[in-house]
């Protein structure tokens, strides 16, 4: 009932805007503006008041073809910079206001087919917004004698092209000026808004392309706040901005955000930004209004056809009907969505939600600001028991705290339930709960090889650049690629969870898979004796030992390693950094102390293997908003972040699965008859995909995973660093060569084990020298045998011998025989 009701007022107040635009159409007047209820009064546009004594829109009055009347003075050029995925933007400006430019182009990174385009050649991202800004500077100094003005505007930007040709008419375009709104936060001396937009003279385009861009004096590196790239550069070649655009009442004429936000109360000068403080309702913006910004296309066109006539003709009903559309997607359209997260508070742990609480916060607030307007409110709620001070107690009070808010304390009318966990171990939990209750279930730090089983987990998906589960694909593909199958694992107990986690989770996948030896060791690396007893097993059963911990203990462990001569060619350790983090360390041989020789020796049998996330790029999203997450935990928990200290990967995966949500559900939206309450069937929305975030896509695969690359590199020996070898690709999920890795001056990894053996005793494998003792222990041993075989095979002879001649006299004897008188008689 109520929704009807709401319809049959939009209706009817439409239709009330229409006819007031008509009629003030057919006597060739402006719309005025005296009060909200009364709408606005018809006023000829040669009159300087009204009955109602309010200075009306003063608004140029345009011709049949939507031509401005004047083609010899305030030629104006219109450039709109355009995202390359958002053809309804560009429609909507090129069928409303942007035909009421004498000249207009899109300044985009692909080339339109039937529209005029400025081609920037990159890749979409918020970085390029200043080379996009440059581009169409040098565009409009190409045209610079056929046009007196040149507006700079983005493709959420609505424009009163008549008004502003109005407001130039008492601007000289000789003079070194642009004009827009003027923010005095960020930079000394202010800058103007570039949402809001601003128009150039023909002087200074003139002074930023001679002066500023082909001297190159001007900085034109990339940088996402264009705004204040250009005016660094303006000062440099002397052009200056102007914010004195307010009308003689002090009402404003370009504006950073759409005119409900700035008809509110509270918004005079948001919050300190605007150089004017304006005033609020019917006084916050002129009668001669150029432009405001966060317009979406449907407020733009209002469903082409329909309204178009009112988008085109006035701002009056513009307002009018942004104000309608904006109460209509409150009662009807706005999707109302609870985000849950569950977690510790604890300073000490990375997954605390007081690091990644003030992330998920700022993605709300920037919804509130976006195309997310009128279609999305979306409620953060915390659930945490501050006595908990430790990860691996969470498990014990998770299924409470959410059984709690299930059931008691869940916000009302709410057509979207979503629960969001910083990671740790009440992940399983969670997700048994979330089954049960089909409730989206999105893990932000981690992730196990439950995810894969769609029938435990039909809910549970994970934006996490970094999870157990696809460590052990890695590791799988980068021991079947050398043919490895006797690994030997070290893990270093008093590492971080994700490292036991990763550990844990690739023992038990290399013990299931048959022809593999697995030996697995944990020890205390600052240790020596404990390194020493496990490198002095390691030779004997395997060449290739997979290290899990931080960089600290991994350095002392190679030191001890190459102390027993365990490092060189024939062995490869292999060790993962999960993400670079003060946390985790640097894994690099040098020190600056005695050891560092030993080190880098050491380091030469070193495989690092680490994934790359661009969540966590300079320039990036999550980088740009680090200063406010600082000051947001800081303020919510009281803590404060170190000198250099860096944000672990989770706080930029709690913001970057806000943006992910969003436009699922707004996917979603557009399906009809769609279940919100299905939480399986929303996570569908989220496998098989990519979601493109700041100019970076992220994809998320069958299961619902979120891929990243990640590379295998090697030691240089010449530059002491890694060098990338080795690249899983993110959509591809196999490793592939993209260098040739060196290996101790050559280019092939050692195989799984030498060809002597672990031990080194294979037969054909003995050097010479081993054989000697062999040969001198046969010999003696035959020379023992021969010499009692020889004295009888002696003996035997001569016996046979007498034996042969028994019938010859012996001389000798026969003289023996006289001697002793014996006489042999013979017959």
């Amino acid at each position: 009932m109520n929704r009807l009701v709401s319809i049959l007022l939009f209706v009817c107040l439409a239709i009330v805007c229409l006819l007031t635009v008509y009629s003030s159409h057919r006597s060739d007047s402006v719309m005025s503006w005296p009060e909200l209820d009364d709408y606005w009064s018809s006023s000829s546009a040669s009159s300087s008041s009204n009955t109602s004594g309010h200075q009306g829109i003063r608004k140029i009055v345009s011709n049949s073809n939507g031509q401005s009347a004047s083609k010899t003075a305030n030629r104006i050029l219109c450039l709109v910079v355009n995202k390359a995925d958002n053809d309804a933007r560009a429609m909507a400006i090129m069928e409303t206001w942007g035909k009421r430019c004498d000249g207009f182009a899109l300044v985009s990174t692909k080339r339109r087919n039937g529209w005029r385009t400025v081609t920037v050649p990159r890749t979409e991202s918020r970085k390029i917004l200043w080379p996009k800004v440059q581009a169409l500077i040098r565009y409009s100094y190409k045209h610079l004698h056929d046009y007196d003005w040149f507006l700079k505007a983005d493709d959420d930007t609505y424009v009163i092209v008549e008004n502003l040709r109005h407001f130039l008419s008492n601007q000289s375009t000789n003079e070194p000026l642009y004009y827009g709104a003027e923010f005095v936060q960020k930079m000394e001396g202010g800058f103007l808004s570039g949402g809001a937009g601003y128009v150039f003279s023909r002087r200074a385009i003139q002074l930023l392309v001679e002066e500023g861009f082909r001297t190159k004096r001007c900085n034109l590196l990339d940088h996402e706040v264009e705004e204040l790239r250009l005016e660094e550069c303006a000062r440099l070649v002397g052009v200056q901005h102007s914010g004195e655009t307010v009308d003689e009442q002090g009402r404003g004429r370009f504006f950073p955000y759409a005119p409900e936000r700035h008809f509110s109360p509270g918004n005079e000068d948001l919050q300190g930004w605007l150089k004017h403080r304006l005033g609020n309702k019917l006084d916050c913006c002129s009668d001669s209004a150029i432009s405001f910004h966060y317009i979406r296309p449907i407020n733009i066109h209002l469903r082409r056809g329909k309204s178009e006539i009112i988008m085109d003709r006035t701002y009056s009903a513009i307002l009018m009907l942004t104000v309608l559309q904006s109460v209509m997607n409150e009662q009807q359209r706005v999707l109302q969505v609870e985000v849950v997260s569950l977690g510790t508070v604890a300073t000490t742990s990375t997954t605390s939600l007081a690091f990644t609480a003030a992330a998920m916060e700022t993605a709300l607030e920037e919804f509130a600001e976006t195309e997310y307007i009128g279609v999305l409110n979306m409620t953060l709620t915390l659930l945490y028991n501050s006595s908990i001070v430790d990860d691996d107690a969470m498990p014990d009070y998770s299924d409470d705290m959410l059984a709690k808010w299930y059931y008691l304390t869940r916000l009302e009318n709410v057509h979207v339930a979503v629960i969001v966990l910083p990671g740790g171990p009440e992940d399983l939990p969670t997700n048994y709960l979330a089954k049960n209750w089909n409730v989206l279930l999105i893990t932000c730090g981690s992730s196990r090889a439950n995810i894969k089983n769609k029938v435990e987990s039909p809910t549970w998906v994970t934006t996490t650049s970094f999870s157990a589960s696809l460590a052990t694909e890695v590791y799988g593909d980068l021991v079947a690629k050398y043919n490895w199958s006797s690994l030997f694992v070290v893990l270093d107990h008093a590492s971080s969870p994700v490292f036991h986690s990763a550990a844990d989770a690739i023992v038990e996948h290399f013990e299931l898979l048959p022809g593999f030896q697995l030996t697995s060791a944990m020890l205390d690396c600052s240790k020596k004796e404990e390194n020493l007893r496990t490198l002095e097993l390691f030779p004997k059963i395997s060449r290739v030992l997979l290290f899990f911990g931080h960089a600290e203990p991994f350095r002392t462990f190679m030191i001890h390693a190459h102390s027993v001569n365990r490092t060189g060619k024939d062995y490869v350790y292999v060790v993962l950094e999960p993400y670079h983090h003060n946390i985790i360390g640097n894994f690099t041989w040098q020190h600056f102390d005695q050891h560092d020789e030993a080190a880098y020796e050491a380091f030469q049998s070193v495989l690092l293997l680490a994934p790359d996330d661009p969540a966590l790029h300079q320039g990036s999203e999550a980088a740009h908003f680090s200063r406010k997450w600082r000051n947001m935990t800081l303020t919510a928990f009281n803590y404060t972040y170190a000198e250099g200290e860096m944000f672990v990967p989770t706080v930029a995966s709690s913001h970057y699965t806000m943006d992910f949500l969003a436009m699922a559900l707004k996917e979603s939206m557009e399906i009809d008859d769609f279940d919100f309450a299905n939480g399986t069937a929303l996570a569908q929305h989220f496998m098989n995909r990519s979601f493109q975030v700041d100019g970076e896509d992220f994809f998320m695969d069958q299961y619902g995973r979120r891929q990243v690359k990640w590379r295998c590199s090697y030691f240089d020996n010449e530059t002491g660093q890694f060098v990338p070898f080795l690249e899983r690709n993110d959509k591809l999920q196999q490793l592939l060569d993209v260098a040739p890795v060196v290996w101790y001056r050559g280019n092939i990894l050692p195989p799984n084990e030498p060809i002597c053996g672990f031990l080194g005793f294979r037969k054909a494998c003995r050097p010479p020298e081993d054989r000697t003792w062999v040969s001198g222990v046969v010999a003696t041993v035959c020379c023992i045998l021969l010499i009692p075989v020889g004295t009888y095979a002696i003996w035997r002879l001569c016996l046979k011998q007498a034996r042969s001649k028994w019938w010859l006299i012996d001389g000798l004897r026969l003289l023996d025989m006289a001697h002793n008188r014996s006489v042999i008689h013979l017959r």
